[in-house]
């Protein structure tokens, strides 16, 4: 076991022990992160939903959207479409109860890839240039499980437009407001 996954083992144990579910969510987080880097993607998602699952019983909703973030990544990472759905439809209603700009810009990028994925690439590539734009004004250094989803996303984008219409399209999703890509990534991704 890697010394990393020890010392995790540890800190969940004295957490767990202490009953304290806000370390163990963000604990679990982490963790997962790391498991997804490594190439564990099964791993990773079976932290996140632990992480989830932590801050639900400790009434954390802000740890508990980025967990349901993170498992709507491994989940489409893993094929898992439906699962990518709902975890990040849960995801950005919380975030956006809770006000975390963060967690919505990442659901929403989650549910691009799911809308693509589905078939309505149109609403994907708005999405992601919302995602995109968000990004870039908030100087945001886009991580491993951003860049996954963002690739799934390209993939999906490719198979259904030309390079000049998801241009256009995201230069388009831009300059939507986060309440409007949220409208659209709800409707997107309904059903």
């Amino acid at each position: 076991m890697a010394d990393w996954r020890r010392y995790y083992e540890e800190a969940l144990a004295v957490a767990s022990a202490l009953g304290d579910n806000y370390t163990l969510a963000i604990l679990h987080l982490n963790r997962g992160e790391l498991e997804f880097e490594s190439g564990d993607v099964q791993a990773a998602l079976e932290c996140a939903h632990a992480g989830a699952e932590a801050a639900l019983a400790g009434r954390c909703p802000g740890p508990q959207a980025d967990a349901l973030m993170n498992e709507a990544a491994y989940r489409l990472v893993l094929g898992d479409i439906e699962g990518a759905r709902t975890a990040a439809r849960s995801a950005l209603a919380i975030a956006h109860r809770v006000q975390s700009a963060m967690t919505a810009a990442l659901s929403i990028g989650h549910l691009a890839a799911v809308a693509a994925m589905r078939g309505d690439p149109r609403s994907a590539a708005r999405l992601g240039g919302y995602v995109q734009g968000w990004y870039r004004n908030e100087d945001y250094a886009v991580g491993a499980t951003e860049r996954a989803t963002g690739e799934l996303l390209a993939a999906a984008l490719r198979v259904h437009l030309n390079d000049g219409e998801i241009a256009a399209l995201i230069a388009l999703g831009e300059n939507l407001t986060q309440a409007q890509a949220m409208s659209e990534a709800l409707a997107a991704t309904a059903f």
